[in-house]
């Protein structure tokens, strides 16, 4: 499981997980590292972190 298991419910929701998987994509395959990543998709640090198993 990848901390991304849940449903959104608004559209304010949906819209931070889809950047979130983004961010998530671009650190598992190397294109970012995860502050970079997190700082692009506007998602804290810590829980990018924590969703990629990387400190943060």
């Amino acid at each position: 499981m990848n901390g991304l298991a849940t449903r959104p419910r608004t559209g304010e929701e949906l819209d931070r997980r889809i950047r979130m998987e983004w961010a998530v994509r671009q650190v598992q395959r190397g294109f970012k590292d995860v502050q970079e990543a997190a700082l692009a998709a506007r998602v804290p640090v810590t829980h990018l972190a924590s969703v990629v198993g990387a400190d943060a």
